[in-house]
């Protein structure tokens, strides 16, 4: 029996995943479709992105051409738009007349997008960025899968203290994933099939932190991971 749960983990930001997850929405066909981001965020940002990209892109007219295209920009300018975990999501949602839910609590989001303009979107912020080194995209981004297929699949190798997970020991992270788990498991119960959409560190079942993953193991969930040419 197919599960009725499906959990999709994806690295943020890289937007080479989004063909991949939105194959998978037409091969699995859920009914819902949770995703790892706050209403919000979703109405907040789609009120002032293109302010956001307007200003950015004005600020990287600033600098030396050669500047322009470093990783650090485009990553910056990935981070201003809509996620693409919700774009595909809701895409899917309009089009098969589902439904799609942002399910993540707006505490963070109401903290931190309102800043960005202040903060991410200055002269220092950009001049910054580019004094870092410059590096290749795709490449970090599959450095970034390496490392969650090793620890979606061996968790338990890597010690505590530099573990990627250990920011789940601080109990306000852990209220988040219990929030994110219960409504998700509050969607499985109504409007299933389901299939959530996040970061993939939420993917992974551990016994020392309280994971999305963990929390709804008594579902059997599948797990997928969204990455480019997959």
């Amino acid at each position: 029996m197919e599960p009725d749960l499906t959990l999709i983990g994806t690295v943020h930001l890289d937007h080479g995943a989004e063909d991949h997850i939105r194959r998978l929405l037409e091969e699995i066909r859920p009914q819902s479709i949770t995703v790892e981001i706050s209403r919000f965020s979703v109405e907040y940002r789609t009120l002032h992105q293109d302010a956001w990209l307007e200003k950015l892109r004005d600020l990287v007219l600033e600098l030396p051409e050669e500047n322009r295209g470093h990783a650090r920009i485009r990553l910056l300018e990935r981070q201003i738009r809509m996620p693409y975990e919700w774009t595909a999501a809701r895409d899917y949602a309009r089009r098969h007349g589902k439904t799609c839910l942002a399910v993540d609590s707006d505490e963070l989001a109401r903290e931190e997008l309102p800043q960005w303009e202040h903060t991410l979107l200055t002269r220092e912020n950009i001049s910054a960025l580019v004094n870092e080194p410059d590096f290749d995209l795709r490449q970090h981004f599959r450095s970034c899968h390496e490392q969650a297929l090793q620890i979606i699949h061996s968790p338990g190798k890597i010690p505590d203290a530099v573990h990627p997970l250990a920011w789940l020991s601080d109990e306000f992270w852990q209220q988040r994933e219990r929030h994110l788990a219960g409504e998700i498991r509050k969607t499985a119960m109504n409007k299933g099939p389901v299939v959530h959409i996040g970061g993939w560190m939420h993917l992974v079942v551990i016994k020392q932190w309280p994971t999305v993953a963990r929390i709804l193991e008594d579902l059997e969930p599948a797990r997928l991971l969204a990455r480019e040419n997959a």
